[in-house]
């Protein structure tokens, strides 16, 4: 490991942070229900959709996903499942947490796999045609690397984020440290930035996009600072090196949001269970040229 110059550092989130993802930065919101959804629908779950309508099955989602919005991708998962299964919007650690049948057990995992392969190609696809980087923010790394030691910290998989950072040609030679998660769902953002403050650092600020980037910098005890815009890069950068910010207030999702993961999954589902399954390049295409 790389030794440590700054007595300060600065991790950050990837996707929704350094990368701008769509056109409202949400991409990945739709992409998950409609992967999660999908994958019950494929297997012995279907059993547990469409109880009522399609519309419950998303507002359940919907519910679930916004209590998730940066954790670890089967995290998520097991959260929306339980909000199909049980009316629950909470993670479950394993099978067992849905209170449901064993003769189904082995058929989480085929939802898992499903699940995991489908959100993941449609995150490449949309990272091919549509994700970037925020507009500032590599002549920002770049300022910033020689006044901090920088990481980043990400719930996104080892061998995704490495292929994404050479896709968005960043320079990984300004960060001390690259760090994902791991395949299997763990390695979530707090012990990252534990892993990262373990190297003696006198402050740490965490800049991500959601309120659970905020949990995990809140129980890793570092500072927090939010990017929801490039806006946001140009007020960070005006604190900056003066005041490290530390913005610990959490937020909700605006109405518009919550419109547009409701009604864009909605209408990718009602297409799917019509028999339309667009490929993931229709997908994509889908939710970035669309209005909320």
């Amino acid at each position: 490991m790389c030794k440590k110059e700054h007595k300060d550092a600065m991790a950050f989130d990837f996707d929704g942070t350094l990368i701008l993802n769509g056109k409202f930065n949400n991409d990945k919101g739709v992409h998950i229900m409609y992967s999660a959804w999908t994958a019950c629908y494929a297997t012995e779950f279907r059993r547990f959709l469409l109880k009522d309508s399609l519309e419950n099955d998303v507002e359940k989602m919907v519910g679930a996903y916004i209590q998730y919005p940066g954790s670890p991708r089967f995290e998520q998962l097991s959260a929306i499942v339980n909000s199909l299964v049980n009316d629950n919007c909470n993670s479950v650690p394993s099978f067992d947490g849905f209170n449901i049948e064993n003769m189904i057990c082995g058929e989480y995992e085929k939802v898992r796999d499903l699940y995991n392969s489908t959100f993941s190609g449609i995150n490449d696809m949309a990272a091919e045609l549509y994700w970037k980087p925020f507009e500032s923010v590599k002549t920002l790394l770049r300022k910033w690397s020689f006044e901090y030691d920088l990481f980043i910290a990400s719930g996104v998989t080892q061998d995704i984020l490495d292929e994404d950072l050479i896709r968005h040609n960043f320079d990984t030679d300004l960060f001390k440290g690259i760090f994902g998660g791991n395949k299997s769902g763990g390695d979530d953002k707090a012990e990252l930035l534990h892993k990262i403050q373990n190297r003696g650092y006198t402050n740490l600020l965490f800049v991500a996009d959601s309120n659970k980037d905020l949990e995990y910098a809140k129980f890793a005890d570092v500072n927090f600072f939010r990017i929801k815009s490039n806006d946001d890069y140009k007020r960070l950068a005006d604190h900056l090196p003066e005041n490290m910010p530390d913005e610990k207030e959490a937020w909700v999702f605006s109405d518009d949001e919550l419109s547009f993961f409701k009604n864009m999954t909605l209408n990718l589902l009602s297409e799917y269970k019509n028999g339309n399954k667009m490929k993931y390049k229709e997908i994509t295409e889908l939710i970035n040229k669309k209005e909320i």
